[in-house]
């Protein structure tokens, strides 16, 4: 990661930033025809996430430049493990939300350092810890960029009337 780079704990004064964050990429996913939803998302909700320590920015110089929701699961408080074959097979599990990164940003690399170093602070606390996140199936831009990152496809599930792609990744 550039030395500059950071990412860190959320603080409760960055929660508007992170809302209207989340909503400016969803517009942006919307424009470009993408169908993967992210947001909207309530203010409540990131700062339950901020309160729980679970909220992560990404700043440079003191901007910030994204955001991502991390937090430790289990299969009664996400009963999809179950349904994706993870409950028996992770003694650690995370899940991994709503990674979104200034538009402008993008394209940058700096979602993959984000990653990585997402990965190292988690280590730090829960060196036994993988992390889970789902996609929508069709977005092969996201499936490529979380390989990229160095998580590997579970597999793909299906939800209603479209599918999501399961992905995990130890923290070490």
């Amino acid at each position: 990661m550039e030395a500059s780079l950071q990412v860190r704990l959320a603080r409760p004064d960055e929660v508007a930033y992170i809302v209207d964050l989340i909503d400016r990429v969803q517009q942006n996913l919307i424009k470009t025809g993408s169908l993967q939803v992210i947001g909207p998302i309530s203010h409540e909700r990131v700062s339950g996430y901020v309160a729980a320590e679970t909220a992560f920015v990404l700043e440079d110089k003191g901007h910030l430049l994204g955001s991502v929701f991390v937090s430790p699961i289990t299969a009664e408080s996400c009963p999809e493990l179950v349904r994706w074959q993870l409950a028996e097979v992770i003694a650690r599990p995370w899940f991994l939300r709503t990674l979104a990164l200034e538009p402008g940003q993008q394209g940058r690399g700096l979602g993959l350092q984000l990653l990585a170093a997402l990965k190292k602070l988690l280590a730090r606390s829960d060196p036994h810890a993988t992390i889970i996140l789902d996609c929508w199936a069709g977005n092969s831009n996201l499936r490529t960029f979380y390989t990229r990152a160095g998580f590997k496809l579970h597999g793909v599930f299906p939800v209603h009337d479209y599918s999501v792609a399961v992905f995990t990744s130890a923290v070490v």
